[in-house]
């Protein structure tokens, strides 16, 4: 099994290389993109993940900027997040 972890400046490093931009609001502690009408939305979202048979995990989430990306977007985030290595256990 490969496991990739990554980290919150590694997800925002990648969505710098998009027409996309980040903004950290101080006030509550969480970045924020604009999203398609123009408000500024939590750029990271906890999604609880619980696989079948497992106990809930609140460990994984969701990047949620990326409903803004256009096609040329996509491959520029994706292009960046591959470079990580992977990890066997």
């Amino acid at each position: 099994m490969a496991v990739c972890e990554h980290r919150v400046h590694e997800y925002n490093d990648a969505c710098n290389r998009t027409k996309i931009q980040l903004t950290y609001n101080s006030s509550q502690g969480n970045w924020e993109f604009p999203d398609q009408g123009g408000n500024l939305a939590p750029a990271y979202r906890l999604r609880p993940f619980t696989p079948s048979g497992s106990q809930h995990s609140p460990s994984h989430a969701g990047v949620e900027y990326v409903r803004v990306f256009d096609e040329l977007d996509e491959l520029r985030f994706a292009r960046r997040m591959c470079r990580k290595r992977f990890h066997l256990l």
